[in-house]
C-alpha cells in the first residue's frame, strides 16, 4: 500500500486550488486541511503494514509538495509586487537533516535552508518570512537558516553540527543551479575540512550520548532515536563515512567491502523496524515522542500486530524484537567505528609488534585474530579458551576478532556442547578468582554464550514486564554476576558483610553458576524458580557436571527468591518462619551462597529495589537462620527471661519501678521485646503515662543505617484506628515500609510505622512530620474524616501504570502458627493502604502486623490477620468474601 507520488501530487493540486480573490487565511485553511488528510492517509498506510522507511519517505515527499506550493504562491506574490515576471527563482529551498535524508517521521521537525544568491534583507521580508509564517501557522515545527553559499560553507567549517546537517542537503524547489553550486562548493571546501577534528567530535558525541543512556540497549524505557542501537547510531556511521570517503548510503558501504552482505541485510531490517516503531510512537502520542515508555509499550505492540503467546505477552514479544534489532545495530556500529580508516584519523598509534601465542595476536590490552584464518574450524575449543585468556589477562577483544567469532558460531554444534574439554574451560571461567564478567559479556556479545547454552540464547533480550526488573533477562543475569564480581575487590564498608561471606564460600564456581542460571526458568513462563531448577539440572547433566555440586546449584536456583520474600513479607520474630526456611537451605554453606545470590539479584533488578531497609531485614533473616542451623535454636526461654531481666535492670536505673516494666512487657507479645531497645521502651512508658493528659502521644526517630524514619503512635485502641492512622500518613504522600501493631491487654496501642520519603532519601521533613501529627490528633479526636483529609491531596495522584494483575490477593495459612497471611498486589494509589485496612475493619478482622512495599507504582501489602474470634481465616467462602470486598474498595474513589 505504498503512496503513489503522482496520485498524491494530483490530489495536492486539486486540493490546493483557490479562488483568485482568496486571502492568506483561505490558503492557511487549505494547507491545514491538506496536511490533516494526508497525515490520515499515512496513518492508514502505517496501520496497514507499510514499511517504516516508506512512511518516513512519503511524509518527506508530502512536505516537499506543500513547500513547493507555498514557494510558488510566494513567487506569484513577488511578481505582483515587482510588476514583472521572474526569469529565475530568487533562491533555493533546501531540506536538511532527517528531512534532507527523506526519512521524516510523522511528527519530526522540519529543517530547511533558504539558500540565497546574495544577502538581501528585503527579500527575507518580502518572501522568506511569509513562507515561514504559513508553515508555522499550518502547525509544522520548522527550523530554518538563511544564508548565501559562502556563509553556508563557512558555517559548516566552523560548526560541526551544522556541517552534519548540510551533509544531508536535498533540493526541494527554487533555483536548482544555485543548489548544485552549493553542493560542489560544500563538497570541495567543507566536507573533509579539518577531518580529524570532525571525526573526533562525532566519536565523542557518540560516546557522550551512549553514556547518557547508560551504555546499553537494554533500558526498560529506551529512546528510539538517541539511545544505544538507535536511529542516531546508524546516521552517525553514514556521516562519518561520508566525511571520510563520500559513502553516504549503506549500499555504498556494502559495494566497497566495508559492510558484509549479512550485516547489510541485518542493518536494513533493523533500520526499517526502528522507523516503524518511531512512526507508531508519533501517531500514538500525536507528537514527536521517541521514548518507548512502559505505559505505551502494550499499545505500540498491539498496533504493530503483536499478540500474546503462551510464553510471552504481546509487549514482551515486541520489546524482545526491539532489543534484538537495537543489539544488532550496536554490534555493527561498533565494528564499523573500530575500522582502521576511522581510527587512523584519531592519530592512534597502532602496535607495530604483536605477541603471537595460543593462535592469537596479543597487544598489551587487546586480542586480535592470529595468522591462521581456519583456527576455529581446526580447533573449536579455541573459541572458548579465548575468553579464559580475556579474564586472566584482562584483555579486550578487538572488533575484528569479534567479527571472526560471529562468522564461526555455526561450529558450535552438539559435539562441541558436550565436549568435556570445553566444559572444563567454561567451568574454569566461572570459578576464576578474578573478574569474569568482562569475559562473559564479550562472550555474550559475540553470540557464543547463547550458542553454547541454547537456553541462555532463548533468554537473550527477553523482557520482564513486571514493573520490578529494569533490564532484559540476559542483561539482568550479567549484571547480577557483575555485582558478585565487584564483591571480590570492593573496599566499600557498606558491603563488607557480603564480601566477607564471599571469602568464606567454599566453592565459588557453584555460586557463580547458580547466579548464571537463577532466572533461566523464565524462558518457559511462570513458576520460574522450580522450572529453572529443572532446566539447570538438565543442562548440568549434559555437561556431565559433578552430582553434589549439581544438587547445590539446583537448590540455590529453586530457592533464589525465598530470602527476598521472607525478609520482606514475613514476621521474622516467628520461630516457624526460621525453622521452615532452615529446612529448605539445609546447611550454612547453602545459606551463605543464597544470601549472596539474593543480594546480587536485588542489585541487578533495578536501582530502586536495593536499599538499607531491605538489607537490614535480609541480615536479620540470615543471622537467625544461621544460628538455628548451627545450634538448632533461635531464642531459648532462658534467653528471653534474661533479656527481660536486663531490661528491668536498665529501666530501674532510670527510675522506672521493676513491677511497672514487667507488667508492661507481660501485656505485650514477644516480638515487642525483640523490636525495641530499653531506651525506646523507657520512652513508651513515659508516653503511656501521659496519654490521659494528651491523646495521642507520638514519637519520631530517624534510623541512619536504614535511611528510614520510625513513627510510634500511642493512644487508646478503637475499631478502625490502624486504618485511620495509615490514611493520615497517606495524605502526606509518605511511603509506609512496614507497620508493627502492638496492643496491650489494657487497650493501649503502640503502633510502629517505618517510613521513607516517596521522592527523596533522608529524614522526613519537619513540616511533613507536623502535618502527620496534626492529622492523627484530628482523626483520633473526631475533628476530621480520612476522606476529607485525602480529598485535599487528590491533585497529586500520579498516572497509573499498565496493570500486571490488579489486584492479586493470596491467602497463606501455612507460614504462621496463629495468623492468616494475606498478600495483596495492586496498582499503587493515594489511600490504597487506608482502603484495604478500612475494609478489614468493616469485616471485623484483626490486623497483627503489616509489611508494605511499593515498586514502580505497584504495591505489595502483607497483612497478618485473624477473624473476629481471634482464629485463622481458613474457610474458602470467607476468603472469597474478603477478596471481593478488597477489590471493590480498591476500585472505589475516596472523594
Amino acid at each position: 500500500m505504498k503512496i503513489n507520488p503522482e496520485k498524491v501530487l494530483k490530489h495536492a493540486e486539486s486540493k490546493l486550488k483557490v479562488l483568485p480573490e482568496s486571502g492568506d487565511q483561505d490558503w492557511l485553511s487549505l494547507y491545514k486541511k491538506f496536511l490533516h488528510i494526508e497525515m490520515q492517509r499515512l496513518l492508514m498506510a502505517h496501520r496497514y503494514g507499510v514499511s517504516g522507511l516508506e512512511i518516513a519517505q512519503d511524509r518527506s515527499y508530502l512536505m516537499d509538495i506543500l513547500i513547493q506550493h507555498i514557494f510558488e504562491l510566494a513567487c506569484k506574490e513577488e511578481e505582483l509586487q515587482q510588476g514583472r515576471p521572474q526569469t529565475t527563482a530568487p533562491f533555493s529551498l533546501v531540506a536538511l537533516g532527517g528531512y534532507g535524508r527523506a526519512t521524516l517521521n510523522p511528527f519530526s521537525d522540519i529543517d530547511i535552508l533558504f539558500l540565497l544568491k546574495e544577502k538581501s534583507n528585503a527579500l527575507e521580508d518580502r518572501m522568506i518570512k511569509p513562507i515561514l509564517y504559513l508553515l508555522w501557522d499550518s502547525g509544522l515545527k520548522v527550523g530554518h537558516a538563511v544564508r548565501t553559499i559562502p556563509e553556508t560553507v563557512e558555517e559548516g567549517r566552523r560548526d560541526f553540527k551544522s556541517r552534519t546537517a548540510m551533509m544531508e542537503a536535498r533540493f526541494i524547489t527554487g533555483d536548482e543551479i544555485l543548489f548544485q553550486k552549493f553542493k560542489e562548493n560544500f563538497s570541495r571546501n567543507c566536507l573533509a575540512y579539518d577531518l580529524s577534528s570532525y571525526i573526533s567530535f562525532k566519536l565523542e558525541e557518540i560516546r557522550l550520548r551512549h553514556e547518557k543512556y547508560q551504555g546499553t540497549v537494554y533500558l526498560q524505557e529506551p529512546h528510539i532515536k538517541e539511545g544505544v542501537g538507535g536511529l542516531r547510531d546508524l546516521s552517525s556511521i553514514l556521516w562519518l563515512y561520508q566525511a571520510l570517503s563520500r559513502y553516504n548510503h549503506f549500499e555504498t558501504l556494502l559495494e566497497n567491502g566495508i559492510l558484509s552482505q549479512k550485516d547489510f541485510k541485518m542493518i536494513q531490517k533493523s533500520l526499517d523496524f526502528l522507523h516503524r516503531v518511531r512512526n507508531e510512537l508519533h501517531f500514538l502520542t500525536g507528537k514527536c515522542f521517541d521514548i518507548l515508555s512502559l505505559n505505551l509499550q502494550v499499545k505500540v505492540a498491539q498496533n504493530l500486530g503483536y499478540q500474546d503467546t503462551p510464553l510471552l505477552k504481546m509487549s514482551e514479544g515486541f520489546m524482545k524484537d526491539y532489543y534484538l534489532h537495537a543489539r544488532n545495530v550496536d554490534l555493527v556500529v561498533r565494528a564499523l567505528l573500530a575500522r582502521e580508516e576511522i581510527q587512523t584519523q584519531l592519530k592512534i598509534q597502532f602496535p607495530e609488534k604483536f605477541i603471537h601465542r595460543h593462535g592469537f595476536s596479543f597487544t598489551t590490552e587487546e586480542i586480535f585474530p592470529g595468522t591462521n584464518p581456519n583456527l576455529f574450524r581446526e580447533e573449536p575449543q579455541k573459541l572458548f579458551e579465548l575468553f579464559l585468556y580475556c579474564a586472566q589477562g584482562k584483555y579486550q577483544l578487538s572488533q575484528s576478532l569479534i567479527q571472526q567469532i560471529r562468522e564461526n558460531l555455526h561450529l558450535v554444534d552438539k559435539k562441541v556442547r558436550t565436549s568435556p574439554q570445553i566444559r572444563d574451560i567454561f567451568v574454569n571461567l566461572m570459578g576464576y578468582e578474578g573478574e569474569i564478567i568482562p569475559a562473559l559479556r564479550a562472550m555474550h556479545t559475540c553470540g557464543l554464550l547463547g550458542k553454547y547454552i541454547p537456553e541462555f540464547g532463548r533468554a537473550t533480550c527477553l523482557v520482564q514486564h513486571d514493573f520490578y526488573h529494569k533490564y532484559t533477562l540476559d542483561e539482568h543475569t550479567l549484571k547480577a554476576l557483575s555485582f558478585m564480581d565487584d564483591l571480590k575487590k570492593t573496599q566499600d564498608p557498606r558491603l563488607s558483610g557480603f564480601s566477607e561471606i564471599l571469602k568464606k564460600v567454599q566453592d565459588r564456581e557453584v555460586l557463580f553458576l547458580a547466579i548464571f542460571f537463577h532466572d533461566i526458568g523464565k524462558i518457559q513462563g511462570h513458576n520460574h524458580s522450580v522450572t529453572g531448577a529443572k532446566i539447570t539440572q538438565e543442562i548440568l547433566k549434559k555437561l556431565e557436571y559433578d552430582s553434589e555440586k549439581r544438587e547445590r546449584i539446583r537448590l540455590l536456583v529453586e530457592h533464589h527468591l525465598v530470602m527476598s520474600h521472607l525478609s520482606q513479607r514475613r514476621d521474622l520474630s516467628e520461630e516457624k518462619v526460621i525453622v521452615d526456611f532452615s529446612k529448605k537451605v539445609v546447611d550454612v554453606e547453602n545459606l551463605k551462597m543464597l544470601v549472596l545470590l539474593t543480594y546480587c539479584d536485588w542489585r541487578a533488578t533495578s536501582d530502586e529495589v536495593w536499599n538499607e531497609w531491605r538489607e537490614s531485614l535480609l541480615w536479620e533473616l540470615f543471622y537467625k537462620t544461621k544460628r538455628y542451623l548451627e545450634e538448632k535454636v533461635i531464642l531459648l526461654p532462658s534467653e528471653i527471661e534474661a533479656i527481660k531481666n536486663s531490661y528491668v535492670e536498665i529501666l530501674t536505673r532510670k527510675n522506672i519501678p521493676p513491677d511497672e516494666t514487667l507488667q508492661h512487657l507481660e501485656m505485650l507479645p514477644l516480638n515487642y521485646l525483640q523490636s525495641y531497645r530499653p531506651e525506646t521502651i523507657l520512652e513508651h512508658l513515659k508516653i503511656i503515662a501521659e496519654i490521659k493528659k494528651e491523646d495521642p502521644k507520638i514519637l519520631w526517630e530517624f534510623l541512619e543505617k536504614t535511611n528510614t524514619t520510625e513513627l510510634t503512635v500511642c493512644t487508646k485502641d478503637h475499631i478502625g484506628l490502624f486504618s485511620e492512622l495509615t490514611g493520615v500518613i497517606a495524605s502526606q504522600e509518605v511511603n509506609i515500609l512496614s507497620a508493627n501493631i502492638f496492643t496491650r491487654k489494657d487497650g493501649i496501642i503502640l503502633d510502629k510505622f517505618s517510613l521513607e520519603n516517596r521522592y527523596e532519601k533522608g529524614i522526613l521533613p519537619e513540616r511533613t512530620r507536623k502535618k502527620i501529627e496534626e492529622g492523627m490528633k484530628q482523626i483520633i479526636q473526631k475533628q476530621i474524616t480520612i476522606e476529607g483529609l485525602l480529598k485535599s491531596k487528590a491533585y497529586s495522584q500520579r498516572e497509573k501504570p499498565v496493570s500486571i494483575s490488579s489486584p492479586l490477593i493470596k491467602f497463606d495459612n501455612e507460614s504462621s502458627l496463629g495468623t492468616t497471611i494475606v498478600e495483596i498486589q495492586a496498582d499503587d494509589q493515594i489511600g490504597l493502604l487506608y482502603k484495604i485496612t478500612r475494609t478489614f475493619s468493616k469485616l471485623g478482622l484483626n490486623i497483627h502486623l503489616s509489611k508494605i512495599a511499593t515498586e514502580k507504582n505497584q504495591a505489595l501489602d502483607i497483612f497478618y490477620l485473624t477473624d473476629p474470634k481471634g482464629a485463622k481465616i481458613s474457610q474458602p467462602q470467607v476468603q472469597k468474601t474478603i477478596s471481593e470486598e478488597i477489590e471493590k474498595a480498591i476500585r472505589e474513589t475516596l472523594f
